[in-house]
Order: structure tokens, then sequence, then C-alpha cells
């Protein structure tokens, strides 16, 4: 593999949910609070759903982001945070940053990328029980 197999996206701050995952693409998603990751994240081709727009809200999958930060937003360094208000939160205050893969890869090229990312950047919320 070489860099031409990646394509990354910095959504910047503040950044708009992407609309679709390109078609025969898998992806790597990170949220960035300042110097802080909040999270890693990895969808594959048929995972549109988790790649647009799952983290964004407490209650549109069993694991969020939205919802890590409503249950524990202690480790952002905040009192409270309601889940009304979450989604926009995220919107308006972190970084998106997706890497794009073509689906010709392995998947364990994907599960590669994203172990590399949590490694590297040491996500505050990782995995379903934070």
């Amino acid at each position: 593999m070489s860099s031409a197999d990646f394509e990354l996206e910095d959504m910047g701050v503040p950044h708009s949910p992407p609309t679709t995952l390109p078609k025969d693409k898998m992806a790597v998603y990170i949220f960035l609070h300042g110097e802080k990751c909040l999270k890693v994240g990895k969808v594959g081709t048929n995972s549109k759903a988790r790649y647009t727009h799952h983290h964004y809200g407490v209650g549109r999958a069993p694991s969020t982001l939205a919802k890590s930060i409503v249950k524990n937003p202690e480790r952002i360094g905040m009192e409270k945070m309601e889940k009304e208000k979450v989604g926009a939160w995220l919107k308006n205050q972190t970084r998106r940053i997706n890497i794009l893969l073509d689906r010709k890869h392995d998947i364990n090229i994907l599960n590669f990328v994203e172990a590399f990312y949590i490694l590297r950047l040491k996500p505050v919320y990782e995995g379903r029980s934070r």
C-alpha cells in the first residue's frame, strides 16, 4: 500500500457530518476536541448510518460518542452535557477527520488503521463500557 491508497478528509471545526459514505469505501473516523482525541472508530462499506450520524445522538445506536459524553462529561472537563445539546456541541466544538480506504483492501487493513490511531491518539471515549 502507498499513500495513494488512503484519502484523508479533515472536516475542521466546526464541521457538518458527512452525508454519505462514498461507494465502495471503508473508513476510520477521528473526533478531536482541542489536543484531546475523543473517539476513533471504523466502518465497513455497509455502515452509512454509523459513519454519517450515529455518533451525534444519544439514542441512535447502543454505543455512540454522544452517549459517552452525556454519561461521562467530566472526562473532557465538563460538569454536565444534556442529551438534546450534545449533537450540536459535537458539530460546533470538535474536529472530525476521516480516513477513507477502498473496499478492495482487506478488512484487516481497516482494523490496523483503526488500532494504530487508537494506540497513537489514546481516545478518551473508547469501547462500549465507557
